[in-house]
């Protein structure tokens, strides 16, 4: 399920997306493209999806990709965190038995 959060062309107000009750978010993407400041997943909400923007000239708004997953199917979730620099890439393997159900980059 997508759910979309509303417009914001307020640099101090970015906007943001929820999934709802029961549903887990899997990643988080944004409307717009002009003056983006990214995306990420809200530190103290998981389930939420933040964008901002750098210029009120542009808005952004963010879009959070929701799944229902069965009970207990979820057993870990993995993130890593690249401190390399722009440009590069970035690898990394789901472990054995598992299976990847979304990717965020900031």
């Amino acid at each position: 399920q997508t759910r979309s959060g509303s417009a914001s062309n307020d640099p101090s107000s970015p906007s943001t997306a929820s999934c709802e009750a029961g549903e887990t978010l899997v990643s988080c993407g944004v409307i717009g493209t002009q003056a983006l400041q990214g995306t990420y997943i809200d530190p103290e909400d998981p389930n939420t999806c933040i964008v901002g923007t750098s210029s009120a000239s542009y808005s952004v708004a963010a879009v959070a990709n929701c799944c229902i997953f069965p009970t207990d199917a979820i057993d870990a979730v993995n993130t890593i965190t690249s401190t390399d620099q722009e440009g590069t890439q970035v690898i990394t393997e789901c472990p054995s038995g598992s299976a990847l159900t979304g990717c965020q980059v900031n």
